[in-house]
């Protein structure tokens, strides 16, 4: 398990700076550690490859290009990519079943198209660079980018699609992951890498006609699977001069039930131990949480930039001085923000509280006496009291159920901040009910403490039974 920051700032709002955690398929006892890994290609798949699994199956204007075996396959779909792979997964489980990786009993590996994640990780050099590097736009000095990537222009590509595995391989093993022809993803394009509309497929890396200064490790551009031919006047599938396509080989998580259940048993530790810091569970954990792990890493940005500047003398000595003002100020902030936490949580468990009072009182009070009176109206056959009485009962139901949604909202606020805050609002709030001596609501406490902690947890509401446990004496 990696982790590392998706996306570039130079890259504006298409490549905004995303932490993630990236696991392999196979087990990897690479220098006495355990790990898992998955395997990348070290070429696009060429058109010789292309050719080789497809046979028959190649279209026309790829048989044409048989002289060009060498060259990275492009022009062809990412329904045909799909083709190809499932040609090739055929083949190799035909022919070559125990050459491949395997993880369990039937746990075979495949190929695929690459992830975002797993496409970027291998751009930026995987595990074979430090954390510096990984951070860096490309994994090798900008200066010497033309020993290893194709790019438009005369030092370069002379804007013409080149052979394969030429210029020197990145730190993994890698060749042209920047440059040459872009590659097609698994990945649905979507503006911000978890969220959001979903658009076309997701084309990662630069090409032979892209700018020098605009390759880096993060690029990604959206691709439609089909698109608008003016000329024509028609739909048609989307094929690019400049796109193709990298396998990586990976496989199933589950292979076997003894598999499956030993990732439950294990699930609640790593949630509550080393998951619970990980982009994944800080996504729904508290706010407080999320930026305390923003600042982090933030801080280890600065002290990053503090051991290069300190290396640089007295020309870094002002700049050391300025970051000292950054991090006051960070530590300044958090402090402020910790309040501020601490105030939103009273807030929102003096409503829950509230809501939850009233639809205790509703309940037992209002709704209770109304359905007595109205089994009383319909035994006497009084049709104006029956009729009043029922619509007296409904709106109390109304109010029940609004009070609910108001309960409940309360509960998702109070699962933004972090827990000790919501522990200091429950205390405050005791200590209230207590100086007013409201004996009904601090009896009411600990269900309400019950569903703060529910929610925590499973980060879902239950108004059907929350309702019913408010009620309860």
């Amino acid at each position: 398990m990696k982790r590392f920051t998706l996306g570039d700032p130079n890259g504006g709002h298409k490549e905004s700076p995303t932490a993630m955690i990236l696991g392999g398929a196979f087990p990897d006892d690479e220098n006495n550690r355990q790990d898992w890994c998955y395997y990348m290609a070290t070429t696009e798949v060429t058109v010789g490859q292309y050719l080789a699994i497809m046979g028959d199956a190649a279209s026309p204007e790829q048989k044409k290009k048989a002289n060009k075996k060498k060259y990275p396959v492009v022009e062809i779909s990412w329904y045909q990519a799909q083709q190809f792979i499932d040609h090739l997964n055929q083949w190799v489980y035909t022919n070559a079943l125990e050459k491949l990786p395997r993880y369990g009993i039937g746990g075979y590996g495949y190929f695929r198209l690459p992830t975002e994640e797993e496409w970027e990780f291998a751009a930026r050099g995987g595990n074979k660079v430090s954390a510096e590097t990984l951070d860096k736009a490309t994994p090798y000095p900008s200066r010497k980018i033309a020993s290893y990537e194709w790019f438009s222009g005369p030092k370069s590509s002379h804007n013409k699609l080149k052979k394969a595995g030429v210029l020197k391989a990145n730190p993994l093993g890698l060749y042209d992951m920047l440059g040459n022809v872009a590659e097609m993803t698994l990945n649905l394009y979507r503006v911000e890498y978890y969220q959001g509309r979903s658009g076309g497929f997701v084309a990662r890396g630069g090409h032979y006609l892209t700018r020098k200064k605009s390759l880096r490790s993060s690029a990604r551009s959206e691709q439609p699977f089909y698109r608008w031919n003016g000329k024509q006047k028609k739909m048609e599938v989307n094929v690019q001069k400049t796109l193709g396509l990298r396998l990586v080989l990976s496989t199933v998580l589950y292979p076997e039930r003894a598999t499956a259940k030993a990732m439950e048993d294990a699930w609640d530790s790593y949630r509550r131990t080393s998951g619970a810091n990980l982009p994944a569970a800080v996504s729904v954990a508290s706010t407080n949480k999320q930026i305390t792990v923003q600042a982090t890493d933030a801080n280890k940005h600065l002290e990053r930039l503090k051991q290069q500047l300190t290396q640089l003398g007295g020309n870094g000595k002002e700049m050391l001085r300025e970051i000292g003002f950054i991090e006051a100020s960070l530590a300044k902030t958090e402090q402020i923000r910790t309040r501020a936490a601490k105030e939103s949580a009273y807030a929102w468990v003096l409503i829950a509280g509230e809501r939850a009072l009233n639809v205790h009182r509703q309940q037992k009070r209002n709704l209770t006496v109304l359905s007595s009176l109205l089994k009383i109206a319909r035994q006497d056959g009084n049709a104006k009291k029956t009729e009043l009485y029922t619509r007296r009962i409904k709106e109390v139901q109304e109010n029940i159920h609004t009070s609910l949604e108001g309960y409940a909202t309360a509960m998702r606020q109070l699962g933004t901040v972090e827990e000790s805050a919501t522990d200091d609002g429950l205390t405050r709030y005791n200590d209230y009910l207590i100086r007013r001596n409201a004996t009904e609501q601090i009896q009411m406490l600990p269900v309400i403490m019950k569903h703060i902690k529910e929610y925590r947890a499973n980060q879902r509401t239950n108004l059907e039974q929350w309702h019913k446990e408010l009620i309860n004496d």
